[in-house]
């Protein structure tokens, strides 16, 4: 098996001299897609040397690697090696029974190579590039020279369990040199690597290593870039090929119309928005805001988007308060509702809308520990704000929303965790309209919304913005019917 965990993150990045924030920032990782530090792709094909086989007197003169999925922490991956002849190896990274890392080597008749490093590591960029997708355009390239500094590119390989000696420096030099090339050049910031071709030609390695990278194609629909590379000294390059990588697109800003017509039928009304910092919930906090509302909004650990958020909302008629805690601790929950109860009174609205970072998952046994962590985390942040708020609305005979998803209708294969969190919630909702018959209950299940979590080429294919939905699913208050209090809409 191999986990990765923040030690080996932190080597690898050291070494390599990749800083990219997907995997070095807590805080920044937090607000991508993922949800979480993603492992670098090129550590997690260097985790796997360990298990592969260099024939006697070889070395490797090609290598391909396909990245299926992003690796995680904490998480058991497992090496299974698919063929291996004196003249290559195939190999899969797989995650139970999905692969998440394709690999290829090609062996030619020579000894490794191994060259001398300097002291102190060079790399012309300290932080990563930040290319705006319309600027990623074919010719557009980086020339400079690059190193890793030698004490940590030898600790890196003592940890990992790599024979230096046996796989030579210049299948080593050309893995950490494209890690840097795509997280610090092209794409720079916003990149996620996909795959790497790349051949390894004869002449030993040596350092600092003159780089050149240059755009070939690029998919503006899917924000894919391709570019070729040359590692070497001179004219004498010991390395090429071509780097594939998507540029993640910049998350949604938070923002409300100020000319959109709106009915007031919020103005002077208490909310309560759970999840209110970014994406749906800063959007339901806006526009309750604009109505001329009260909201009171929770949010975790979003303290730079709440800051945003806050500015936004100061032209607008209503007033925004922010509260920082933990939506799923109950009793943090329960002292909240005294201090709203005493500054404010009942509540009119309650919008339970924060829900953990969604990974693609299964039902096997690979995955049922992240699905069980995954519902115990979600069904808090709905349970707790549920069982503290819902007295104070029910005192005011008002209204709370669940913001479930169209994927309980129609159940994604690998969002087992996802699917069945929300029908937990909408069960919770269910039982508690039975009890609470003077609140009024909606359960919302929109589609594709342009959020932080969907903020991927593919993610953003046919989603919504965020504004949109919120004032949907307010709208549908005045026109929603059902003969009892739960109503639905999307």
């Amino acid at each position: 098996m191999i986990r990765f965990t923040d030690e080996d993150v932190e080597r690898f990045s050291v070494a390599s001299l990749d800083f990219n924030p997907l995997h070095w920032s807590e805080d920044y990782a937090r607000k991508t897609p993922f949800g979480q530090r993603v492992v670098h792709g090129m550590l997690g094909f260097m985790a796997c040397l360990r298990g592969l086989t260099v024939p006697s007197r070889a070395t490797p003169s090609r290598i391909t690697i396909d990245f299926k999925s992003p690796l995680l922490l904490g998480v058991d991956y497992e090496l299974r090696v698919l063929s291996e002849s004196s003249g290559g190896v195939k190999a899969v990274l797989t995650d139970g029974s999905t692969t998440v890392t394709r690999i290829g080597l090609q062996f030619r008749d020579a000894g490794p190579h191994l060259t001398d490093l300097p002291e102190m590591g060079t790399a012309p960029c300290l932080r990563p590039r930040r290319i705006p997708i319309d600027d990623l355009i074919p010719g557009l390239s980086f020339r400079a020279c690059y190193a890793p500094p030698q004490q940590k590119y030898q600790e890196l390989l003592d940890h990992l369990g790599i024979e230096r000696r046996r796989w030579g420096d210049g299948l080593l030099l050309t893995i950490l040199s494209c890690s840097y090339l795509t997280g610090m050049e092209l794409p720079g910031e916003t990149a996620l690597l996909w795959s790497l071709n790349a051949e390894i030609l004869p002449p030993r390695p040596e350092v600092p290593l003159a780089f050149e990278i240059a755009v070939t194609h690029c998919n503006r629909r899917f924000a894919m870039i391709r570019s070729q590379f040359s590692l070497g000294s001179g004219a004498r390059a010991f390395a090429r090929g071509e780097i594939v990588a998507t540029a993640r697109p910049s998350a949604p800003k938070a923002a409300v119309d100020v000319a959109e017509p709106r009915s007031r039928q919020f103005s002077g009304k208490r909310a309560i928005v759970v999840g209110a910092s970014r994406g749906l919930g800063a959007a339901f906090a806006l526009e309750l805001v604009a109505e001329g509302s009260t909201v009171v909004g929770l949010y975790s650990r979003s303290r730079e988007e709440a800051v945003e958020l806050l500015s936004v909302s100061r032209d607008l008629p209503g007033r925004l308060i922010l509260e920082q805690g933990d939506a799923a601790d109950l009793r943090w929950c329960r002292s909240l509702k005294e201090r709203v109860r005493d500054e404010l009174g009942p509540i009119d609205l309650l919008i339970c809308n924060a829900a953990p970072a969604i990974q693609p998952l299964r039902v096997e046994e690979a995955c049922y520990e992240r699905i069980r962590a995954y519902l115990d985390e979600g069904v808090a942040l709905v349970g707790a704000p549920l069982s503290s708020f819902l007295d104070i609305v029910s005192a005011r005979h008002g209204c709370a929303i669940l913001i479930s998803s169209r994927a309980v209708e129609t159940p994604p294969p690998h969002w087992p965790h996802y699917v069945a969190l929300k029908a937990a919630a909408e069960g919770l909702v269910r039982a508690a309209a039975a009890h609470y018959s003077n609140v009024t209950f909606m359960i919302a299940r929109p589609g594709k919304i342009r959020t932080d979590f969907s903020s991927t080429p593919l993610g953003l294919v046919e989603a919504e913005d965020a504004s949109t939905v919120a004032r949907r699913i307010l709208r549908s208050l005045e026109t929603s019917v059902s003969s009892d209090n739960v109503h639905f809409c999307r």
